[in-house]
């Protein structure tokens, strides 16, 4: 039933609406870590994360662990990034809220750095992907004929 959920076409339409957007990605291949850095890049800036704050899907929680999988890796379609101003940001909620989308403030953007707090505290660099979790899984299971 994900298929049908792919397209970020009206929330970010929504969320621009709103004049609060400076940036905008949609979470495609290397999932939410490899588009938090490509945002990144593009901007010149760096970012903290909450990990207890990005919203993941159940199935996909209990997919990833029996696979050993990141999700925040994984391919996200149907997950848009935005950078937005802080004085906008509840605009920006709502605006996405009023299509149907679950929304979340999942970080902040920083000078320097590329964090992601963990949800038992620590703080750490959140590496940037160097390949999709799904090619990984992918390669695994036809190395072994599955």
């Amino acid at each position: 039933g994900f298929i049908d959920k792919i397209s970020v076409v009206e929330e970010a339409l929504a969320a621009v609406e709103t004049g609060g957007v400076t940036a905008a990605h949609d979470v495609t291949e290397g999932g939410l870590s490899g588009a938090l850095h490509e945002l990144a890049d593009a901007s010149g800036v760096g970012f903290l994360v909450e990990e207890g704050r990005i919203p993941v899907a159940r199935e996909t929680e209990l997919i990833c662990r029996a696979l050993s999988l990141d999700p925040l890796a994984l391919i996200g379609s149907g997950s848009l990034l935005l950078a937005v101003k802080p004085e906008a940001v509840d605009a920006v909620l709502s605006a996405i809220s009023g299509v149907g989308v679950r929304v979340s403030v999942v970080g902040r953007v920083t000078e320097r750095g590329r964090l992601i707090r963990r949800r038992d505290g620590r703080v750490e660099e959140l590496k940037r992907p160097l390949r999709d979790e799904l090619w990984r899984v992918l390669e695994r299971y036809e190395g072994e004929g599955k």
